[in-house]
């Protein structure tokens, strides 16, 4: 079997989990879809990642990865072994999951990719995902990748260019991708105990950001306090859900979405 062959097989035996819901209020109550149907396959997705470390199997001295190097993969990890447990749960049927009477009606849209990168599942795969999440009429996937120049270079125009500065930013632009890229800035509502994590940061106070080559960068309209008018009228902030500028198949809020670190 020749490398593209591997490739392929690698591709198609990656597996997803799928919650019909998630409680994260940044995002909204929306389905979620992890890559990985272990911790293992997770990280394998997720292996050469300059945000995973080096004994993580990622380049980084340390793990900056909000996942892997947060609380969100204790959700991954159980939603794994749950899956082990009882397969009849069909928590790796995408369709089934989001014909579940736990869907929000109010969801909008799916994240992809909450942990894992979905560079492991392949165009095709990817594709298949957004045309499911499409016929359960949602409007379109949400997801990243970290590999847009290399593994992941195949899912341009699908999932948005994860990149770590503005000078990133300006090459995945220049190759035709939108890109979701960490600003030099820190949250002003972040706890005192995770702002450590980025001493030296100075605090965003409501500037603007713009890439080296002169593209403007919109700043996570969830970060900066926008609100939305909910079914009945009233304001409430925005979240992933009812934003949707991550969607990389449309070019709501411009090539570059920024944010804060958090």
């Amino acid at each position: 079997m020749n490398k593209a062959n591997n490739t392929r097989a690698d591709e198609m035996s990656t597996r997803i989990l799928v919650s019909p819901n998630s409680k994260n209020p940044k995002t909204g109550d929306i389905p979620q879809i992890m890559i990985g149907g272990s911790k293992a396959e997770g990280l394998a997705s997720c292996k050469g990642c300059p945000m995973l470390s080096k004994k993580m199997g990622g380049k980084g001295e340390k793990t900056k990865c909000y996942h892997w190097g947060g609380s969100s993969q204790m959700g991954h990890i159980a939603m794994a072994k749950a899956n082990d447990k009882d397969p009849d749960k069909l928590r790796e049927d995408l369709s089934y999951q989001l014909s579940s009477p736990k869907v929000s009606r109010q969801a909008q849209y799916v994240r992809l990719a909450v942990g894992g990168d979905p560079s492991a599942l392949g165009r095709e795969r990817v594709e298949e995902i957004t045309e499911t999440v499409k016929a359960h009429n949602f409007k379109g996937a949400l997801g990243y990748t970290h590999f847009y120049q290399g593994k992941g270079s195949d899912l341009k125009g699908l999932v948005m260019a994860s990149v770590e500065s503005l000078e990133d930013a300006d090459r995945a632009v220049d190759g035709g991708w939108r890109a979701a890229v960490v600003l030099d800035a820190v949250h002003p509502d972040l706890t005192v105990s995770r702002a450590k994590r980025f001493e030296g940061a100075p605090l965003w106070t409501g500037q603007d950001f713009t890439t080296p080559k002169g593209r403007r960068v919109t700043v996570c309209p969830s970060q900066t306090g926008a609100t939305v008018k909910d079914a009945r009228g009233n304001q409430r902030p925005i979240d992933c859900n009812t934003c949707g500028m991550c969607d990389a198949t449309q070019n709501k809020g411009g090539d570059i979405i920024g944010f804060l670190k958090h």
